[in-house]
């Protein structure tokens, strides 16, 4: 009414009710250990409720000369009884395989009643297997997001269109409606239950089109559209049972948890598999390319007159680039520990990017993290590792660098020849050398990234 927008309506897994919900989940599919809270049935829209806005919506919408249409799903919200996420929070949202069974079934449900007067959207468990399935139903927009998040990222979708491209040249289709009719089998059933119900020979003419070639060229154009309507109608009561037969979907084919080695992450290098930079769903990782070689060390102590340095140990950069992480795109989902094969998770131990001054020293005293940024003629490197706070500011060949306990300022061409300033106990300028590495690496080696685009004033 006051914006003439065309309308979609996104709706809730709850809309099973309790009992089908669990039944689903527990008794088809064997995911018993996964608990829907039952105050989410309390709380959230029954189907009877949901008939009746829908209803009214679709009516409001048709008198305005508008689109209306519906989506299944939203994630299904269930009790948080694992370790992964911490005990404060009490719930998770349940996605992939086991949600794609539930919001079938509530497309079957929908178009029982509606038949198929709304265009339905859908994302829940798509992946390139059951694509094709998603598409014959008439669902339209498929979109993704469980599968994506796994490795390969959005360079898993293209395996979808291939699929379906299979599917369709098997069937003869040259087009997605004349796929719908033939995907299955069911367009001759369909065809039979309209109304009004075409003569003999029409139905015959329709029968031999599906036969022979392109269906939507040889029939009058309303006629074709009621019988498509039909046949996703029936598609989707056929998939809705296949759906539920399927071990594909079950718990014995999703139990399986990605392999882990024993290895820990630390702040450089890990097996440098990438995993974690496609499933993040926010990009918040990327790579930062540091050169392989020796970070050395130098100890450096000053006795309040002069300075005296001796060798400390080295570090050793093996991996050909490291994994990074940009803090303002990252909430914290884990999805990249799920798939890391090394313990810890990137998210938390792998160099951490802040967008910001004020986002870095809103962690003060919580998480290591960097802020970069750059002059017309200064660097400048705000860095916390291992809580402790340095700074490091390099103008040309000249150095600034600072700490709790110290402030020295040196050439980058000769640190230990050139060392000046104070410090209340030994300093390392590995960890100099260290900061420096991620400045040039963010800004200097890593093409564009968040933080070559955003540290330059």
């Amino acid at each position: 009414d006051e914006h003439g927008l065309h309308c979609i309506v996104k709706l809730n897994p709850t809309l099973l009710g309790l009992e089908d919900a669990n039944r689903l989940l527990h008794d088809v599919m064997g995911y018993e250990s996964v608990e829907i809270p039952s105050d989410a049935f309390e709380e959230d829209t029954t189907w009877e409720q949901m008939i009746g806005f829908i209803t009214r919506l679709g009516d409001k919408a048709a008198s305005l000369g508008l689109g209306f249409g519906v989506k299944f799903n939203n994630t299904l919200i269930t009790e948080n009884r694992r370790d992964f996420f911490p005990a404060s929070e009490e719930r998770m949202y349940l996605s992939g395989q086991p949600l794609h069974v539930m919001a079938i079934e509530l497309v079957r449900r929908f178009r029982a009643h509606f038949g198929d007067r709304f265009p339905i959207s859908f994302s829940a468990g798509v992946d390139r297997q059951n694509f094709p399935d998603a598409v014959a139903l008439g669902l339209v927009p498929v979109t993704v997001c469980s599968d994506l998040l796994r490795p390969g990222g959005y360079g898993r979708a293209q395996s979808y269109y291939k699929n379906l491209a299979a599917r369709m040249d098997a069937t003869g289709a040259r087009h997605i409606d004349d796929y719908v009719l033939r995907a299955y089998g069911l367009a001759p059933q369909a065809l039979e239950s309209l109304e009004p119900l075409p003569s003999p020979s029409v139905r015959q003419a329709c029968i031999e089109a599906l036969e022979t070639g392109d269906v939507r060229a040889a029939l009058e154009p309303a006629l074709y559209g009621r019988w498509v309507s039909a046949t996703r109608v029936l598609n989707s009561e056929h998939y809705a049972r296949a759906s539920q037969d399927d071990a594909r979907y079950s718990l014995s084919k999703n139990s399986k948890l990605p392999r882990k080695l024993e290895s820990t992450l630390e702040l450089l290098d890990c097996i440098t598999c990438d995993k974690c930079v496609p499933v993040c769903p926010n990009n918040a990782n990327f790579t930062v390319h540091i050169p392989q070689g020796t970070i050395e060390s130098t100890l450096a102590q000053y006795d309040g007159q002069s300075w005296t340095t001796q060798t400390g140990p080295t570090v050793e950069v093996q991996e050909k680039h490291q994994i990074a992480n940009f803090v303002d795109f990252c909430n914290d989902c884990g999805n990249c520990d799920v798939f890391c094969p090394e313990l810890g998770g990137p998210y938390k131990l792998k160099p951490r990017f802040h967008g910001s001054l004020d986002a870095w020293q809103a962690e003060s005293g919580g998480r290591d993290g960097f802020y970069v940024t750059r002059g017309l003629e200064t660097d400048e490197v705000f860095a916390r590792i291992g809580l402790e706070e340095y700074h490091l500011v390099i103008r040309g060949e000249r150095v600034h660098f600072s700490g709790k306990t110290f402030e020295v300022r040196f050439e980058a061409s000769d640190p230990e020849g050139t060392l000046e300033g104070r410090a209340e106990e030994t300093i390392d300028l590995a960890l100099y050398r260290l900061i420096d590495l991620f400045r040039q690496g963010v800004l200097d080696r890593g093409g564009v990234n968040y933080i070559s685009v955003s540290a330059v004033n």
